[in-house]
């Protein structure tokens, strides 16, 4: 109960409608609340206006949060600012809590501009701005001994980056980024040169693994940025593979490794999407590990890939029964096939997923079922 806290009663503004709200200190803080109808304490209030008799919102937020309107990613909002545990000046966006319905502190907000009325920016923001500055990807982390921040000449504020204190020019930041690239790749390489020389590999950590090889494939085979194409792990198989044989593979050879490289490439893409995200190599790298040790063996791996598309065919071999086709062999070419039939139709069927393909014509067709 309030009286039982020793606060006092005072009238202000909250929400826009006057009422009775309770003043009480909580932890050395002197600590704004409203009443409820039982007489116990209800939400926190953060003033809207602190000269005069003060103006409140309610909602959950730290003691004594003033909220002023700023501008924000570029437009009018609300933030919240208050004084942490050790006297550090907090500044929030203010947000509703898509739970509680209540009005609360979201994101931290990073100062562009202290001119006027200062401006800010989300965090999540300014940190994916600095990525894109720094040719990062969404999920990577910004070196920890680099320092972004906001600088105002002229009038127009922009993003530093700093290193040691010192600001760097975009040749510097562009041979810095590819040396911190290139070692970023050496888990991946050490574990290629293993696994291809041993059948097996240390894992690690399987996270860092799959960002270390995303950013080999990208930054040797690939455009250097985003997700993994199947031309990009081709490019990659395919020096792996010339790199163990000493030599240029011949055409056979190459078409051989395209059809495998391929096949292999929609054990990775689980999705389907036609690329492979650092998230799905993780999960192969995890999935594939079955004993969850830490080694990966090429047996683990030749298994689990089997398992994918063992699971794969049963599904679309499921989905075509349902859809009314049935599976059959015939002769084709002088080799017996899988196809799909319906309504007097037949179809080609992936000999690897059994996914269904394109009509097969009926002159070209012999045989029978199985």
């Amino acid at each position: 109960m309030v009286d039982n806290l020793g606060g006092k009663i005072i009238e202000r503004s909250v929400n826009g409608e006057k009422q009775d709200i309770a003043v009480v200190e909580i932890n050395g803080q002197k600590v704004r609340r409203e009443i409820n109808e039982d007489g116990t304490l209800g939400d926190t209030l953060a003033a809207t206006k602190t000269f005069g008799k003060n103006k409140y919102i309610s909602g959950d937020f730290p003691p004594e949060t003033k909220v002023l309107e700023r501008e924000v990613n570029g437009k009018k909002s609300q933030i919240g600012i208050y004084e942490d545990e050790n006297g550090n000046k907090v500044r929030k966006l203010v947000v509703t809590d898509e739970q509680t319905g209540k009005t609360t502190l979201g994101e931290n907000l990073v100062t562009v501009s202290t001119m006027g009325k200062n401006k800010y920016v989300t965090e999540s923001k300014f940190n994916a701005d600095v990525k894109t500055m720094l040719g990062l990807g969404e999920n990577d982390e910004i070196p920890a001994d680099l320092k972004a921040e906001y600088v105002t000449i002229g009038g127009e504020s922009s993003i530093v980056i700093k290193k040691d204190g010192k600001v760097m020019d975009s040749s510097q930041l562009r041979a810095y980024m590819a040396e911190y690239k290139a070692n970023d790749t050496k888990l991946a390489e050490a574990f290629d040169n293993s696994f291809n020389t041993t059948g097996q590999a240390e894992i690690g950590d399987a996270a860092k693994l799959a960002k270390s090889q995303m950013n080999l494939i990208n930054n040797k085979y690939g455009d250097k940025q985003g997700n993994i194409s199947m031309d990009d792990m081709f490019n990659y198989e395919l020096a792996g593979q010339e790199k163990l044989m000493g030599r240029k593979l011949t055409d056979d050879e190459m078409a051989n490794l395209r059809a495998m490289s391929d096949l292999s490439f929609t054990v990775f893409d689980t999705d389907e999407s036609g690329d492979i995200t650092e998230a799905e190599l993780k999960a192969f790298i995890t999935n594939a590990n079955e004993n969850g040790d830490s080694v990966l063996t090429d047996e683990e791996r030749t298994k689990y890939a089997e398992k994918v598309f063992d699971e794969r065919a049963n599904d679309n071999i499921t989905s075509a029964e349902n859809n009314g086709y049935t599976l059959n062999n015939i002769m084709y070419n002088g080799e017996q096939i899988p196809v799909y039939q319906k309504d007097g139709k037949t179809y080609f069927a992936d000999s690897a997923t059994f996914k269904i393909g394109e009509e097969l014509i009926p002159d070209d067709a012999s045989g029978g079922g199985h």
